[in-house]
């Protein structure tokens, strides 16, 4: 293996600074998904985190299946909404001070 070989396989480990800002991300979309509306949060998370299927969920809440689709749907919306918020409040700068939950999170209704 040469040396330019070697330069280029340590340079696949995201450097420290590009790691630090994808736990910032990480921390951002969870303080997203925690100020959605309890029924949406609930299901949302069974569905989009765990990857748990639709029917199941259904059949775990005892809801129709609808209505599993339609809470996941509105959970994805609200996070979409929050983020593009997000970005044009801070001109799609990188943020050094914590987020705030989004109005847009709250004023849906639950």
């Amino acid at each position: 293996m040469t040396e330019a070989q070697t330069l280029d396989l340590a340079d696949e480990e995201p450097d420290p600074e590009r790691h630090c800002s994808a736990k910032r991300e990480l921390e951002r979309v969870r303080r997203m998904i925690s100020a959605l509306p309890e029924r949406c949060r609930q299901i949302f998370e069974m569905r989009r985190v765990e990857g748990i299927p639709q029917r199941e969920i259904a059949e775990r809440l005892g809801i129709p299946e609808h209505i599993v689709e339609a809470q996941a749907a509105r959970g994805l919306r609200l996070i979409l909404k929050a983020m593009a918020q997000d970005g044009a409040d801070t001109g799609t700068a990188r943020r050094s001070r914590p987020v705030r939950p989004h109005r847009a999170l709250r004023h849906d209704g639950g």
